[in-house]
């Protein structure tokens, strides 16, 4: 019934059935740490912290001068879909597949979420 309040159950009925849908292919979530680096000074290392599934498609805007999370980015964004638990901050990578690629925002919530979209800009 539109309109109407949904309770907690069916909202997590909702999202495990979403993924269960759309969320067929699994990417790994990255965070920066800083480790010692043996003289004096420190490195920053890409931890591997969970594999997720997810979504993955491309943006379509256009490719030029566009603003994301603060963030001026000129490669074509990636949109990835997560599970809801899962929102990864802007200094966080994703590992997909082969590629890597650098959070450039979460999109923001709305009244019943059922998934995390994150935009992602791809390294060449």
């Amino acid at each position: 019934m539109l309109g109407a309040d949904i309770g907690p159950a069916e909202l997590a009925a909702g999202q495990a059935s979403i993924q269960a849908a759309i969320m067929t292919e699994t990417c790994t979530l990255r965070k920066p740490t800083r480790v010692n680096d043996g003289s004096g000074g420190s490195t920053i290392v890409w931890v591997e912290t969970t594999t997720v599934p997810c979504y993955v498609g491309q943006q379509y805007y256009s490719a030029f001068s566009k603003v994301y999370g603060e963030r001026m980015t000129t490669t074509e964004p990636f949109r990835f879909v997560l599970p809801i638990e899962y929102v990864p901050a802007r200094t966080d990578q994703i590992l997909y597949r082969t590629n890597t690629y650098s959070v450039l925002g979460v999109l923001a919530p709305r009244t019943y979420d059922t998934a995390t979209v994150v935009i992602a800009r791809r390294f060449e």
